[in-house]
């Protein structure tokens, strides 16, 4: 088994699996772009979390030292 590499950009939706697809596995694999596009979708919201987080503690220091 093995993980699928993520990287943080937003998908502008996930993708729905039709009766007709084939299945097929691998990294680029029809069933496996769901998991991918969650799977990006949330490591965006991660990093973006991070950044709004460090951005608060900043202002916040800003604001006592003012």
């Amino acid at each position: 088994m093995a993980n699928l590499k993520e990287t943080a950009t937003w998908e502008a939706g996930v993708y729905q699996l039709e009766t007709s697809d084939p299945v097929m596995g691998g990294p680029i694999g029809i069933d496996n772009r769901q998991p991918q596009q969650l799977a990006n979708r949330t490591l965006w919201l991660k990093t973006e979390l991070a950044k709004a987080v460090t951005s608060i503690g900043t202002n916040k220091t800003a604001a006592e030292q003012a």
